[in-house]
């Protein structure tokens, strides 16, 4: 429904697919370059990054005023978002057992699925009123998401070590 409301928004229907076609691809391949991203800069300011970049597209989005800004607000929130999920699973095997890996990796998705069921009525309660407030989906769930930022960032410490490689091991430093 909020796709049908977009495209008549902007009056060019056929460029959505391009538009999805096009964040599909990004979709697909950023991982390797946010994974090495992580690597070299640390896997917080790669997270902050990404949320970073998932606030901005979803700031462009919805104040978008044609297909054009609407395509590349969307590409860089599937910057943002892949990178988040990405990160998610990289950072849950660091700091998980083993045996306790599988439920820690789904748990963070647990929110999703709720949000499968209780979106489409949102969505619907302001598109029966007016088509013309697709925005209001878009931008309604990132100011709240702004607020839980707020507090990763105000508890970001510095990294001292930005990647793994970097590390001092048990024999670095170490002279006979």
């Amino acid at each position: 429904m909020l796709d049908i409301a977009v495209s008549r928004a902007f009056g060019q229907h056929s460029l959505r697919a391009t538009v999805s076609t096009i964040t599909a691809v990004f979709q697909a391949v950023s991982q390797p370059p946010i994974a090495k991203f992580a690597d070299v800069f640390g896997r917080v300011n790669a997270y902050l990054a990404c949320v970073a970049l998932y606030v901005i597209g979803y700031i462009i989005v919805p104040s978008s005023q044609n297909i054009y800004a609407y395509a590349a607000g969307n590409s860089i929130y599937i910057l943002g978002i892949t990178g988040l999920f990405l990160l998610q699973n990289i950072i849950i095997s660091d700091i998980s057992s083993l045996r306790s890996r599988y439920f820690w990796t789904i748990f963070p998705s647990i929110p999703g699925a709720i949000n499968v069921f209780v979106a489409p009525i949102i969505v619907d309660s302001f598109l029966s009123r007016s088509l013309d407030l697709w925005r209001w989906g878009f931008a309604m769930c990132k100011c709240s998401l702004l607020s839980r930022v707020t507090v990763l960032m105000d508890s970001h410490d510095h990294d001292p070590y930005p990647s793994h490689s970097h590390h001092p091991g048990p024999i670095q430093g170490h002279t006979t």
